[in-house]
């Protein structure tokens, strides 16, 4: 019950709007709004406080009809009920306008994720960004471009 006492406070105190930064909760939740990893580093870090146990999900989806494409990406967490395992709680769902989606997304995901990362505390990979990090060395001038996007494809049924 604590947990969707927090679920729901998260959905009553945030909207969605999507800034690319990573805020520390307290920053989020002053200012009512954030993306989908601000709604979970907000949610975990309520949860962790509380002494639930929870980790963070990073994800790339599918998007409408380009099924193989995602430079948005989606995040969500996993909270650790006793008794049954880990269950995903997508936080950004919980400000939903209908109930439905409320209870959907409190436990359950659409079949439109492909998990990339999941951790309980800070990943030396994700750096400061979403789902990879880059390094590059040179020797003299360079210009490097930088682009951050998920690209996959489904295997051939013909195979």
């Amino acid at each position: 019950m604590k947990v969707y006492k927090l679920y729901r406070f998260v959905g009553d105190t945030i909207t969605y709007q999507l800034y690319g930064g990573w805020e520390p909760a307290p920053i989020v939740l002053k200012r009512g709004s954030g993306s989908c990893s601000e709604y979970s580093f907000s949610f975990l870090a309520l949860l962790r406080k509380a002494g639930i146990p929870a980790r963070y999900v990073g994800t790339i989806s599918r998007r409408g009809d380009d099924i193989g494409f995602d430079d948005v990406f989606h995040r969500w967490v996993e909270v650790y009920f006793p008794g049954f395992g880990w269950a995903p709680v997508d936080p950004d769902a919980g400000d939903s306008k209908k109930i439905d989606d409320q209870i959907f997304f409190y436990g359950g995901t659409k079949r439109r994720y492909l998990i990339t990362t999941r951790h309980v505390g800070p990943s030396p990979y994700l750096k400061w960004e979403y789902n990879s990090v880059m390094y590059w060395k040179t020797e003299g001038r360079a210009k490097v471009y930088e682009d951050r996007v998920a690209e996959w494809y489904l295997p051939s049924k013909n195979k």
